[in-house]
């Protein structure tokens, strides 16, 4: 798992959407430090089983979005699954930095303390944001804590940017029903 929390822009062009690496362009205007969707896209691909890939989470904003030429599949999430990632987190808007926070610990609390999929977890923290009567899940301390007192936290906007591509079941392999084939409805 690679969590990446930094800031992201949608380019002019699908393509030049990316993850500022770098603190600041160069006095040319280049960044030499972002990760573009055609940086991603000109890498190899490895060949791999969609099950072992690994899981992203791009806690910045706009990294599920185009905003130019129609193309809503390109973006810098489905770069990362293109590229083999089993799961991909990102963003479809610019979300409050506090509450971004708070869902991505909450969800690293259901996907590492509580065991979910990537795209159970984000539910179950989406769904925990929601709750005015939101407790600790027991992973949360400081700052954190402070912001899961929040009144607000039940105002959409401020955090519901995050999606998940990828895989929609939990790693490893299909179950099976007693017929030994796979169940068509469960993973």
């Amino acid at each position: 798992m690679l969590h990446v929390a930094s800031h992201g822009s949608v380019g002019v062009r699908p393509t030049v959407s990316a993850l500022h690496l770098a603190a600041e362009p160069e006095a040319d205007g280049a960044r030499p430090g972002d990760l573009t969707v055609t940086r991603l896209l000109d890498q190899p691909v490895r060949q791999q089983a969609v099950t072992d890939g690994p899981l992203f989470v791009l806690s910045a904003c706009r990294t599920d979005l185009s905003t130019r030429d129609h193309d809503e599949a390109l973006t810098l999430t489905t770069a990362f699954v293109s590229g083999g990632a089993r799961d991909v987190v990102g963003s479809r808007w610019a979300a409050d930095d506090g509450t971004a926070a708070l869902l991505m610990a909450v969800f690293h609390h259901y996907l590492n303390a509580e065991g979910l999929s990537p795209v159970d977890a984000l539910r179950a923290a989406q769904l925990w944001m929601l709750d005015p009567g939101r407790g600790n899940p027991g992973s949360l301390g400081g700052e954190l804590l402070r912001q899961a007192e929040r009144t607000d936290l039940d105002r959409v906007p401020l955090w519901a940017a995050f999606i998940h591509q990828g895989h929609p079941g939990p790693a490893g392999t299909r179950k099976t029903h007693e017929g030994g084939g796979p169940d068509e409805h469960e993973w």
